[in-house]
């Protein structure tokens, strides 16, 4: 094949996959480098920053933000960043952005608040306690986050 096609088809490839979810430049050139030559994949990663289409600092935002919305910790959603090839300065950035208007030790409340309230009907109050305790250690809250957490939402239940 040309080079010219070569160059369409790993750009719409990179494309995509941009589409799908969002991408470290590092995720998209190991993806693309399965197909493509390695010089071809570093053009198309250029041209995708140059038109704006492939930013570490962008998709970083968009993971910070979509992990924290999943109840994951600011430390384990970093380490998912920089697992990605986000630069820890970015990755600091990102979830700094994604937890300000709420930070690990309210957000592990709220979680197991939630999970508090619909645990099954007839559970008992340890199994509840451990079971939301694992639930949110899983998502890397810190042991006394979770403790914390898991405390202030059994009482505000016991309360009511």
């Amino acid at each position: 094949m040309n080079s010219a096609t070569d160059t369409t088809r790993a750009m719409k490839a990179a494309v995509r996959a941009l589409a799908r979810r969002p991408m470290s430049r590092r995720e998209l050139r190991e993806k693309l480098a399965v197909k493509f030559d390695a010089a071809l994949v570093d053009r198309v990663l250029a041209d995708l920053e140059r038109q704006k289409l492939l930013s570490d600092h962008a998709a970083a935002d968009a993971i910070a933000h979509a992990q924290h919305r999943r109840g994951s910790a600011s430390g384990l959603i970093e380490e998912r960043l920089r697992e990605r090839g986000i630069e820890p300065a970015a990755a600091r950035r990102a979830v700094k952005s994604a937890t300000e208007a709420q930070g690990d030790t309210a957000r592990a409340f709220e979680l197991a608040r939630q999970r508090v309230r619909t645990a099954p009907a007839g559970l008992e109050l340890d199994a509840i306690r451990r079971r939301v305790f694992a639930w949110l250690a899983r998502r890397g809250y810190a042991e006394e986050t979770c403790r914390d957490a898991v405390e202030r939402a059994v009482e505000g239940i016991a309360r009511q």
